[in-house]
């Protein structure tokens, strides 16, 4: 028959060792025997000593010697790592932290002896890698040597400071766009019958899932998703939370006279996340979309669809703007007909109007934009091979937003209301 009981794993106990409360033998041998009613409770399959000079050669051999007598044979597995300079932290922190680095075995860190750095130390070093923190507790007596009738060993409940470093890294996650990441780290939690800890949880879970499939564009699923308990929930960024509310029933809108604009909003705000990771070639092909759209916003107020001109239509309408919009177009798939780039779209617009202001700061700026156009479609997400620079990033995302803010008046407040929110740092 198959054993499927799992195998144990084996426990490490780490203790920092000090000399006591003086540099005499009667304070070494009392704080050994304190160490040594540690190790017998604990019953370690490894321990680790970290020591200095005099803890080594008093202490130390205190505790070698008192083992072999209380329990009839020597002190077996155990280690000894020595700290040079027992006030430098860096040194204590590094050597505990690499020992549990290299230890696979379920680690138990002591911090009843050593100097106030070494204990510190050993204190972080057990919070920063989630190991249990125990030491030697009882009465003290007026020389505060722990009484050996009363003591006990005390476990210290790190599960709130545990929850508190875990969720500053899941936060981290989401100032930095790592959707998936979140997820992911959220997933790896266990919560077990803590029902604050499961309810925190499914919170943070819904806030990476509705911004992640904003982050995608899927305006859509984003909105179903997104839950009026956020305000919270998350309370520090609620007002941010109640924009992105409002811009999201926009954004799931087509109707509404402001989807356009908070459509540009969006796509402008999701280079700006692309730019911040560092990602040009993203940022720059999201921000050439929103000038594609902000074109596309004003030839419809002339009755025209860029994606597919009813030449015929125009002409019978207004020969002067088919006679404009005729050298601009090129056929596409199944008759209909497109512009032939983006600055045909653009001149045209200025040829219908000498008043559009979009349209004519275009043409002010014409040599500028179409260096900052050719440059986009060289790129390794156009036509080309090259990748972006934050220069090309820059100047891309200087010239959209004085076209945006020709194009409405409420150009910041829609650039606010579509980013996302930030925990504070």
């Amino acid at each position: 028959m198959e054993n499927n009981i799992e195998e144990e794993k084996s426990t490490t106990l780490f203790i920092p060792v000090g000399i006591g409360f003086g540099d005499d033998q009667d304070s070494n041998k009392s704080l050994a025997e304190t160490l040594v009613f540690l190790i017998k409770d604990q019953n370690p399959d490894n321990i680790i000593f970290f020591t200095t000079d005099l803890s080594s050669k008093y202490t130390l051999n205190y505790i070698k010697d008192i083992y072999q007598e209380d329990v009839g044979h020597k002190l077996n597995n155990y280690t000894t790592i020595r700290i040079k300079d027992v006030d430098d932290f860096e040194e204590i922190f590094k050597k505990i932290n690499k020992q549990i680095e290299n230890t696979n075995n379920i680690i138990k860190i002591d911090y009843t002896s050593g100097t106030k750095t070494m204990t510190m130390a050993a204190c972080i070093a057990a919070t920063v890698n989630q190991c249990e923190l125990i030491f030697v507790s009882g009465d003290r007596n007026e020389d505060s040597i722990i009484e050996e009738s009363s003591r006990f060993i005390k476990k210290q409940d790190l599960n709130e400071v545990f929850k508190a470093r875990l969720f500053n890294e899941i936060k981290d996650l989401f100032n930095n766009y790592r959707f998936n990441q979140g997820l992911d780290r959220l997933e790896s939690i266990r919560v077990d019958e803590d029902e604050d800890l499961k309810y925190l949880k499914m919170g943070y879970e819904l806030l990476f899932v509705t911004y992640k499939h904003w982050d995608d564009f899927n305006h859509k699923q984003a909105y179903k998703k997104f839950s009026t308990g956020f305000y919270i929930d998350f309370s520090e960024f609620e007002n941010q939370l109640k924009r992105n509310y409002m811009a999201l029933e926009i954004l799931n809108d087509r109707e509404n006279e402001y989807y356009d604009f908070y459509l540009i909003g969006s796509l402008m705000n999701n280079a700006f996340r692309r730019a911040e990771e560092g990602k040009y070639d993203d940022a720059v092909a999201r921000l050439y979309r929103a000038i594609e759209h902000i074109s596309q916003i004003e030839l419809e107020k002339y009755d025209i669809n860029p994606y597919d001109v009813d030449i015929d239509r125009i002409e019978a309408d207004s020969p002067e703007i088919a006679k404009h919009l005729k050298p601009k177009l090129i056929k596409g798939f199944e008759g209909t007909y497109k512009f032939q780039s983006l600055d045909a779209r653009f001149m045209l617009l200025y040829n219908l109007s000498r008043f559009n202001d979009v349209a004519l700061n275009y043409y002010k700026n014409r040599p500028y934009f179409n260096k900052m156009l050719l440059a986009r479609n060289n790129s390794i997400l156009a036509h080309g091979l090259e990748t972006k620079t934050y220069d090309d990033y820059r100047r891309f995302k200087n010239a959209i937003l004085e076209l945006f803010e020709l194009l409405t008046d409420d150009y910041k407040e829609i650039l606010q209301a579509t980013s996302f929110p930030q925990f504070k740092r």
